[in-house]
């Protein structure tokens, strides 16, 4: 999480990294109080895959499976 969050950032975007293994809709509810636009989930398939999904928390959009690179254009986008 913290090599993928550093990507987003050399690229020019902030990220966070969630501190505590919580289920997702307890971190999802996080980032939406801080209105943070976007949420990452990199699961075992995702990371064995080296792909992530990116969830747009304000239109509700998902992509999955997409890379690094392409959830940062999609976010600069």
């Amino acid at each position: 999480y913290h090599s993928t969050a550093e990507t987003f950032r050399k690229a020019g975007l902030m990220a966070e990294v969630f501190p505590q293994a919580k289920k997702l809709p307890v971190q999802f509810g996080y980032a939406e109080k801080k209105l943070i636009p976007f949420g990452v989930v990199i699961g075992e398939s995702e990371f064995a895959a080296g792909t992530l999904n990116l969830k747009n928390l304000i239109g509700r959009e998902n992509h999955e499976g997409i890379t690094v690179e392409t959830a940062v254009k999609l976010i600069k986008g």
